[in-house]
């Protein structure tokens, strides 16, 4: 199950208390695995994109990998989205490699799109401005998606690839997916040996 940690919107006059939200994921978590009866189901909490406008617990791979620490739930890991780190390491400032590298024994799942890195913090997409979370394909964006890969391949990253993309960034027709094929062909680990 891929989760999203979900946002906090600030009401004036009310502190928003960060440890007490986390709390309330983590027993958000806690009470899916109880109801789905097994201990043995897979959650993996996915990277958000940025809001400016609100408190998003899961916009950082770091606040992540806290959330799953308290978890201390053997089946929790991180659903990395390429693309929404990349927006989200392109408004903070921060650098997406690291943040990759510091957190990679916690990605279970990886989540491929791209984007151009444009990003106004309130979840906007104009598709001509190629502002947003614009799930493309990978390579038609700027996202560092090669670099991001290497980093996974290189620790022996054994879980899921899953093509994370918008209706109106590709053709689903027999073409289209044709062409999607060999544009992946670009990236190393998805060649045949």
């Amino acid at each position: 199950m891929v989760f999203h940690c979900g946002d906090v919107i600030p009401r004036r006059g009310v502190p928003i208390k960060y440890q007490e939200v986390m709390g309330n994921v983590v027993r958000a978590i806690d009470y899916f695995i109880e109801l789905s009866g097994d201990d043995k189901v897979k959650i993996c909490l996915e990277n958000d994109d940025p809001r400016l406008y609100s408190l998003r617990i899961g916009v950082r791979l770091t606040s992540l990998a806290k959330v799953i620490d308290r978890l201390g739930y053997e089946g929790a890991g991180i659903a990395l989205d390429v693309g929404h780190l990349y927006l989200a390491a392109e408004l903070y400032g921060f650098n997406l490699l690291d943040e990759v590298r510091r957190n990679l024994s916690y990605v279970k799942h990886l989540h491929l799109n791209d984007n151009m890195g444009k990003c106004d913090g309130l979840g906007t997409r104009v598709w001509s401005r190629g502002l947003g979370d614009l799930h493309l394909p990978p390579g038609e964006g700027n996202a560092p998606i090669e670099e991001v890969l290497k980093l996974l391949v290189n620790s022996n990253y054994d879980g899921l690839y899953l093509l994370d993309l918008h209706p109106n960034s590709v053709d689903f027709d027999r073409e289209g997916l044709a062409k999607l094929t060999e544009e992946l062909k670009h990236f190393k680990v998805f060649r045949r040996a």
